[in-house]
Formats: C-alpha cells, sequence, structure tokens
C-alpha cells in the first residue's frame, strides 16, 4: 500500500545530499531512460541527464513538460527532480525536457521516459533515493510519570521511520537506560518500532534519558540520520 497524501507534508525537513553519487541515464538526444521507484516521494533525485550534446547555439533548457518534475543544473549535467509525490503506474511514463532558443523563443522537446524497477525495494536505485529524499521521522519527546504502579513493561510511543515505505526497517536504540546504568531499564521493538519502559524510575536520581534510535536496512544500510528522542521523567510530588 503506497503512502498517502499527507505523507508529502512530512517529507519537508531533511538535507538534500546532492554531492551523493548520481543516477546516470542512458542519454542520447532521442531518447533518454531513467529507472524510478513505483513511489517517487517529494524533492526526491529521479536520475541525471547530459544535454550538451542536445544543445544547440543559444539553446537553454526551459524546464519540463510534467509539473510533477523539475530540471536543474548540477555541475557539468542537469539533475531531473520530482516536485510533487508520484505513484507510478506498472508502465512506464513518458515526459519531456524543454529546450528554448533564445532567440527565437522556439522550443525542442527532448523525450524522457520513467521506467518503473520490477523489483524497487532491493535496487541500488533505492538506496540512492532513500538518501536524496527530503525526510522527518521525528516525534515529539515524551513525558513519563515516575513511580508509575501499573504493568510492566510498559508501553511508551512508537517511533517510525517514512523510510520503511520503501524498505524492511529494523529499529534498535542506545543511551542511558539501555546500554548505559540503569541498563535494561528500556527496550525497542525492533520490527514496530514501540518503546517500553521496564521498571519504576526516580526522578531526583534520572530526570531524563536522552535515548538515540536508530533505523537500518535487513542487511545494515541506514537511510536515516539517528534520532534524539529525550524521554523526561514527570515529579509525582513525593513529599506532598
Amino acid at each position: 500500500m503506497g503512502p498517502p497524501r499527507g505523507f508529502v507534508t512530512m517529507c519537508c525537513c531533511w538535507y538534500l545530499a546532492l554531492l551523493l553519487p548520481l543516477v546516470v541515464a542512458e542519454n542520447s538526444c532521442s531518447q533518454i531512460k531513467l529507472p524510478v521507484h513505483h513511489y517517487i516521494l517529494t524533492g526526491s533525485l529521479i536520475g541525471t541527464v547530459d544535454l550538451h550534446k542536445c544543445l544547440r547555439s543559444n539553446d537553454a533548457v526551459a524546464g519540463t513538460s510534467n509539473s510533477n518534475f523539475t530540471i536543474e543544473p548540477v555541475g557539468s549535467t542537469y539533475a531531473l527532480y520530482a516536485t510533487e509525490y508520484v505513484k507510478m503506474p506498472d508502465h512506464p511514463v513518458s515526459l519531456g525536457i524543454i529546450l528554448q532558443n533564445q532567440n527565437s523563443k522556439k522550443e525542442r522537446i527532448i523525450p524522457v521516459t520513467l521506467v518503473p524497477e520490477t523489483n524497487a525495494g532491493k535496487g541500488r536505485y533505492t538506496r540512492e533515493l532513500l538518501r536524496r529524499t527530503k525526510r522527518r521521522w521525528s516525534p515529539l519527546p515524551i513525558i513519563h510519570n515516575e513511580n508509575y504502579r501499573g504493568k510492566f513493561p510498559c508501553y511508551l510511543e512508537r517511533l517510525q521511520s517514512d523510510t520503511q515505505v520503501l524498505y524492511d526497517i529494523i529499529y534498535t536504540i542506545s543511551g542511558p537506560g539501555v546500554d548505559q546504568p540503569p541498563i535494561g531499564l528500556f527496550q525497542m521493538d525492533p520490527k514496530t518500532g514501540d518503546l517500553y519502559i521496564n521498571g519504576l524510575v526516580d526522578r531526583e536520581e534520572y530526570p531524563s534519558f536522552p535515548l538515540t534510535v536508530y533505523a537500518a536496512t535487513l542487511d545494515g544500510y541506514s537511510p536515516e540520520s539517528p534520532l534524539s528522542f529525550p524521554i523526561v521523567i514527570g515529579d509525582d510530588n513525593d513529599n506532598a
């Protein structure tokens, strides 16, 4: 199931790495093919194309024929980006790169074919898409009341990366209360990202726990930077 339309608004606070290795198109002036994932996220790099052999005297790159995509110069090449979230059909999609003569204003179209990968979840393109996509997976810090008297382990929060839309993610945590004293106080379900606390906490001794959450694929690739996630211990007013 693809991400909802509202997913686009979550993808606006992450660094766009333009200097990573690029997906280079199979390129000629008559045919450009680019492999794409079935779910193209807002801001993601589709690929780069070398248009210098296509540009005639006084020509300039004026844009694309599809408003869901834009093209920008990057060094000596041009990069095609998604301006909107796009769910690709099962068949190739065609669009055009518009070249315009600056004197006559006449336009030419360089055809581009976007080809959905049949196994995009495990392809090289998916890894590079994850690196280039602006993402956000930062929930608000939570407050856990000291001297909680309920059952343990006690559920606290679900922490999930939106990259799990494209890949199988394993979640882990570190920090005080995990692999530092008090060791074993917190645990995380590696498949769901559910965070639990396993015992009572004295706020005077431990007012907060600055945990770090990690999201990685099954083979150890990390599509996200580690997430800093503080847990604040609320005052139970011991001396009321």
